[in-house]
């Protein structure tokens, strides 16, 4: 039987507007917004270089006072504590985080993986008429070699609140075990992540700055590609409950720890445990029933 090769568009409006990510917040995060140039917005609210608001804010205002000028920032991202990560580091370690909670065997990086998301980010999907997924000759992800699963998402300012928006599908819309016609619709990016056959993982960022949204970011996945097969295969590689196995406090010093290191790939973490408009696609690939 023929695959048959299809990619969904999803636009996803109405999501809470976040910039930093909302898990292991207190190891991930300081408590001051950062500026664009790194530094910390000063005591009237505003960044030294600017005068203004950083540009991650989702909202802010300007005033004066006898003091001066003041901002009132909101939303905005806070600094971020890691900073020996790289990005590739930040793209494992978020997928790696959410998979913890879940009890999943977790990716390792891989450079060939990581090359052809990067060559696809280059085109900046999605942005304007660009195709999220299909390629300028009709092939996708999935006709690479290796073969793998694709993640977009635009807009996001940061890696982590880009990850956490294609996880955030188990619970938005909502990923529903046990039926038929998987994976329900809207939850591609969610599945695709936690596909427990998948063991490698390849990311990109581009800034693509004269298109919208922006920045756009792309992950690979292989060995095995993601959502693909019958019902069956999301019941073997899907979680089959929606309730997490591990505690976010574990998964964070699991994954996060302070010697910075990646954990083994091979680990089990199966601890019980008690708008700006963004844009998500995922391409979904199935076998022919005919």
């Amino acid at each position: 039987m023929g695959a048959a090769r299809v990619c969904l568009i999803v636009l996803a409006a109405g999501r809470v507007a976040t910039v930093s990510a909302t898990f292991c917040q207190s190891m991930l995060y300081t408590d001051s917004f950062v500026c664009d140039d790194g530094s910390d917005v000063g005591s009237n609210g505003c960044c030294a270089s600017t005068d203004s608001c950083p540009s991650s804010c989702m909202s802010w205002g300007t005033g004066w006072g006898s003091g001066g000028k003041t901002c009132t920032c909101n939303d905005c991202n806070y600094g971020f504590k890691l900073t020996s990560l790289t990005e590739d580091d930040r793209f494992l370690k978020a997928h790696n985080y959410f998979r913890c909670r879940h009890g999943q065997n977790l990716l390792a990086w891989d450079s060939t993986t990581a090359a052809s998301a990067a060559t696809w980010s280059d085109t900046c999907p999605s942005q304007g008429s660009n195709s999220a997924h299909i390629r300028p000759d009709g092939t996708s992800a999935y006709d690479l070699d290796p073969s793998c699963g694709e993640n977009v998402a635009a807009g996001y300012q940061s890696i982590e609140a880009a990850v956490e928006a294609w996880y955030s599908e188990i619970t938005n819309p909502g990923y529903t075990p046990g039926t038929a016609n998987q994976p329900p619709s809207g939850t591609g990016h969610y599945t695709a992540l936690i596909w427990a056959a998948t063991t490698k993982l390849g990311c990109a960022v581009n800034a693509c700055a004269s298109g919208s949204p922006a920045p756009v970011y792309v992950c690979h996945y292989s060995e095995a590609a993601p959502n693909f097969g019958f019902d069956s295969d999301y019941f073997d590689n899907v979680p089959q409950s929606n309730t997490e196995t591990a505690t976010e406090d574990y998964c964070c010093t699991a994954v996060y720890g302070s010697d910075g290191d990646d954990p083994d790939p091979s680990a089990s973490f199966a601890t019980a445990s008690v708008a700006p408009w963004f844009m998500l696609w995922f391409c979904v690939a199935s076998i022919s029933r005919s």
